[in-house]
């Protein structure tokens, strides 16, 4: 029996797809353990997944000046990059040692775009390595790199904009992992990114829907694009009372959520739906959130915690959402249009890949009123949904085609 091991960082999204693949590899036979944080233990235990924690709370950390400086950073990728310096470095020794720990006795080590020690980690240990990315950010000419806000034109820069988007993030994580050296003997830090060697050495698994992202031409033959990597919900699920019967009384509601980004003004976020969901005559679902944008629920509005997107988003009208890649995923399969509201990094990516669908609309963060939801969910609403799109991704099992090359490893 192969033993697995998977070792992500970060928020819900990053981390939920993980799950989904632990349960494929447990279906193909494989002895899993999932290593992540705290936090997501009972998301685990809820799949009966294999866990060991890692140091660090994401939503403390988002609560930090340096968080809260990446999650309002909107375009200015230096200003996140900043902030994403100051996080790696804080958490990079106690990972590496909690990983290390967790990953002794595994065959393969699957690790996730932000958890780069695992790239050394396996070396370390003699395990074969996987690299795994919920985002296409391996360099091709097809399309610029996702980590970009901003458009570059032709196909050569295009190509370029991938090697500058990896090596600005890794001269940011490089410190942390140079701290590393003074602690594991023989580790020796490249300058270059990890990622180079990963496309030489190693299998690498991108958790995107060819369907959604069609599979570069230029990319190596150890990049595999699988498909979304979507969990479906826990056994015996059941809605909260309140929720099934909002449900029940009257048409699809607008969902609306942020993910984990928290939002510097609540109460203000909560305003603003509500104004925009009166302009357009539609209940809503509103999301929490981290620091808890939705307030207390009413007539028109029922506030959710943790209510799998798989179950809820087929039964809305319309979903509001950052553009997470997971989130993004969620509401094409669905067969809802989006309205999505980037606030930084890949959010911007995913907000075009969704209009040029014909899926959705898009509306800026820092232009987001009550006017301009209300017109983008109107738009939304009145656009005919692509349900050659959800027919497409319904055939699909990214997370059973990523477990059998992680397994070939």
């Amino acid at each position: 029996m192969t033993r697995v091991g998977l070792l992500t960082v970060g928020s819900r999204g990053d981390v939920e797809p993980f799950v989904a693949l632990a349960l494929a590899l447990k279906r193909q036979g494989a002895d899993v353990r999932l290593a992540t944080h705290e936090r997501f233990r009972p998301l685990a235990d809820r799949y009966q997944v294999a866990f060991a924690p890692l140091p660090g709370d994401p939503a403390e950390l988002m609560a930090t000046p340096a968080g809260r400086r990446a999650l309002t950073s909107g375009k200015n990728v230096g200003r996140f990059l900043t902030a994403f310096r100051q996080l790696t470095e804080h958490l990079a020794l106690p990972t590496w040692d909690a990983a290390e720990a967790a990953m002794q006795d595994r065959d393969v080590l699957v690790y996730s775009t932000f958890a780069f020690q695992g790239h050394y980690l396996a070396q370390h240990l003699g395990l074969r390595a996987v690299a795994a990315h919920l985002q296409p950010l391996l360099p091709t000419g097809a399309f610029a790199s996702p980590a970009l806000p901003f458009p570059v034109p032709g196909r050569l820069l295009k190509r370029w904009s991938h090697d500058a988007a990896l090596r600005m993030f890794w001269q940011q994580a490089r410190p942390g992992a140079v701290r590393l050296t003074a602690r594991v003997p023989g580790l020796v830090v490249p300058r270059d990114v990890p990622f180079a060697h990963a496309l030489r050495d190693e299998e690498c698994v991108v958790a995107v829907s060819p369907t959604v992202v069609p599979r570069p031409g230029d990319w190596p033959p150890n990049a595999h694009l699988t498909g979304y990597w979507r969990l479906a919900p826990p056994p015996h699920f059941t809605p909260p009372p309140a929720l099934a019967t909002f449900l029940e009384e009257g048409p699809p509601p607008i969902y609306v959520g942020f993910g984990s980004l928290a939002q510097p003004d609540p109460a203000a976020v909560r305003s603003l739906v509500e104004a925009a969901l009166a302009r357009v005559g539609r209940r809503g679902v509103v999301h929490s959130g981290w620091n808890g944008i939705a307030g207390v629920g009413s007539s028109t509005i029922q506030v959710v915690d943790d209510v799998p997107h798989a179950w809820l988003f087929p039964r809305m009208g319309a979903v509001v959402h950052h553009g997470g890649a997971g989130t993004t995923a969620a509401a094409l399969a669905a067969g809802v249009p989006s309205v999505v509201v980037p606030h930084f990094g890949d959010q911007w990516f995913w907000a075009e890949r969704v209009e040029q669908l014909g899926a959705g609309v898009s509306v800026a963060r820092r232009r987001l009123t009550a006017d301009s939801l209300a017109a983008a969910v109107a738009a939304a609403l009145d656009q005919p949904f692509p349900t050659a799109l959800t027919v497409a991704l319904a055939a699909e099992d990214g997370a059973d085609t990523a477990a059998r090359i992680v397994l070939r490893a």
